[in-house]
């Protein structure tokens, strides 16, 4: 009994001042004479009995065994005086880890403790909807679903971006550029899981980009790429192709213009 005392006070200490609330009435509406307390605890269900001590540490209820119930404070009473005294002025409850059918519940100051029957005041540990600790659990719990919330989205997340980066095809002669897999052998391109069938032109413009990593191409390099120097095509055809050929794609913004005169790919 002593053992269960001291570690549920141990385990409650904490979160005392979020379980003392309920018992604040109670407390308030203790008269302070001896004789006025008898009355109080039998006119009380909920009441079992009560310790109370005065400023110098001295039991002043109840002043014997003279009930049955307050057996439980004198057989305990060095154990319950600490409690007393390490509570707080918000007190501290032990629920029924000490007994079934009992909460204890005791404040510094004033310095007492209350013997409550837990069923009457609807605090048994078969319902935790009135248990004392149970407003804490739920708020330690609502934390740890935020947790595992963020988990789960932080591995969505990784597999979106995991499944975003094309896989570089086993083909020799293909390559990756941004988030396309190209393979100029079977002239297509891979691409958010969907494939994409390219021309000859597609392929070499794209290569021109190969191993730059978000870096620039100028006009001229890409020009020269795709049709060659001595027949260059009017100033908006190599814009309008790599606006196509980006629709084509499913991303219109996949190349963008750069700082200076050229583009890069974008994703």
């Amino acid at each position: 009994m002593k053992q269960l005392i001291k570690i549920g006070a141990l385990i409650a200490l904490p979160f005392g001042p979020a379980v003392a609330a309920p018992f604040d009435d109670l407390v308030h509406a203790m008269p302070s004479s001896p004789q006025d307390l008898r009355a109080f605890v039998a006119e009380t269900p909920e009441v079992l009995t009560a310790a109370v001590w005065d400023a110098d540490g001295q039991i002043v209820f109840p002043p014997s065994a003279e009930e049955d119930s307050d057996a439980l404070i004198f057989d305990h009473l060095d154990e319950l005086r600490k409690l007393s005294q390490e509570a707080g002025a918000q007190g501290v409850t032990v629920p029924g880890t000490i007994a079934p059918d009992r909460i204890f519940h005791c404040r510094k100051d004033p310095a007492l403790c209350l013997v409550l029957d837990a069923e009457a005041i609807g605090g048994t540990a078969s319902d935790p909807l009135h248990d004392p600790y149970y407003a804490y659990f739920e708020s330690v719990m609502g934390w740890f679903y935020i947790i595992i919330a963020l988990c789960v989205a932080l591995v969505i997340g990784f597999y979106f971006v995991v499944r975003r980066r094309p896989e570089i095809p086993l083909d020799p002669e293909s390559f990756v550029v941004g988030p396309l897999a190209v393979n100029p052998s079977r002239r297509n391109c891979v691409i958010d899981g969907q494939e994409y069938s390219l021309t000859a032109r597609d392929i070499t413009l794209l290569r021109c980009f190969e191993g730059l990593e978000g870096g620039e191409v100028t006009r001229a390099s890409l020009l020269d790429a795709g049709w060659g120097e001595s027949h260059r095509p009017g100033a908006d055809a190599l814009d309008q192709h790599l606006k196509e050929l980006g629709a084509k794609l499913g991303n219109a913004q996949l190349f963008a213009k750069g700082s200076g005169q050229g583009y890069r790919i974008t994703g």
